[in-house]
């Protein structure tokens, strides 16, 4: 077992890495520079930014964050979400100009970049099964959730007394399961997965889970969560045996989850440009996926006090939203 001095040692550690990615992943793009090499001048193509629907915040913000980072190039957005055929849609507009470069945003339009696989870079971000999605794509991306080494260390310094952490999984996220298995060991913490083969026997596999955890932990699994009902189910479920659930999304803090790391979407954007940048002007070889620098912490403290949770509380100072009813 990992002891409370080592464990705020490894979390100072981490936090130092996050911070020098997000300092990184921020910084202005050193586009159109005078004297630069010619070969790397700007682009005076646009860069087309494909957006599932840009109404929507969690697909909105990433995309200003990205338009934003983008200074000194041109970038056009394309819309998808009032239309019929979206892959249409992009092919025409494909056919009339000319681009550097794509970033979508979201798994509309993901899907339909993907598709039509225009023959220049493509990154994306706020893609919930990204890794399905990878498996099919030359695109590169932003995951839409944090590290599992960091979300578990974080779940580790706000609840220490926390040992066995439950997962459901399916044949969509199988590949994760020794990676996330040897996260768990190196934070003190026992990984208790449960594969779920089809969605009738979910409900089967949580009940078990659920009689040998201290806490369940949400992963981007869109076999698993597969619907509003499946959710609420799931959380209905943990809420009854009092067992506090740790997830990737704000979203779920509604549903009631105890802890929620959430990517941060500005920075997102900003990293997709980054990485956009780095595709158009070949600077060096790109991992597949980056996992996001910046996080959102979300605490609900009803929850916490519900099931009588030890919280260190010297963790709230990382919080960034704490739902408190008594408040």
């Amino acid at each position: 077992m990992i002891k409370m001095p080592e464990l705020t040692k490894r979390m100072r550690t981490l936090i130092a890495s996050l911070t020098a990615a997000l300092v990184s992943a921020c910084a202005p793009l050193p586009l159109g520079i005078p004297g630069d090499d010619p070969d790397r001048a700007t682009d005076a193509r646009p860069v087309l930014v494909v957006n599932s629907d840009n109404s929507i915040a969690r697909y909105q913000i990433p995309a200003t964050s990205f338009a934003a980072a983008m200074r000194g190039h041109p970038v056009v957005t394309l819309d998808l979400h009032d239309r019929i055929d979206p892959v249409e849609t992009l092919q025409d507009y494909l056919n009339e100009y000319a681009v550097a470069g794509v970033y979508a945003v979201g798994a509309k339009a993901l899907g339909a970049v993907n598709y039509l696989a225009p023959e220049v870079p493509v990154v994306y971000s706020a893609v919930l099964a990204w890794r399905e999605f990878q498996r099919e794509s030359d695109a590169r991306g932003i995951a839409s959730d944090i590290a599992p080494d960091a979300q578990l260390i974080w779940f580790r310094h706000f609840f220490p007394e926390i040992k066995r952490l439950g997962l459901l999984y399916s044949d969509n996220n199988s590949h994760m399961l020794d990676n996330a298995i040897a996260a768990a060991k190196r934070t003190g913490l026992t990984l208790v997965p449960r594969r779920v083969a089809h969605a009738h026997s979910q409900a089967e596999q949580l009940q078990r889970l659920l009689e040998d955890v201290d806490a369940l932990w949400l992963v981007s699994d869109p076999a698993v969560l597969s619907s509003t009902e499946s959710i609420t189910d799931l959380f209905a479920q943990a809420d009854h045996k009092k067992v506090p659930v740790f997830s990737y999304k704000r979203l779920f803090v509604d549903y009631g989850a105890t802890l929620s790391i959430t990517a941060d979407e500005v920075t997102s954007g900003r990293q997709a440009a980054v990485m956009l940048h780095q595709l158009m002007h070949a600077d060096k070889p790109l991992p597949a996926v980056q996992y996001p620098a910046g996080s959102a912490i979300t605490l609900n403290l009803d929850r916490v006090r519900r099931y009588q949770l030890n919280l260190n509380r010297t963790a709230l100072d990382s919080v960034s939203e704490l739902v408190d009813s008594t408040r």
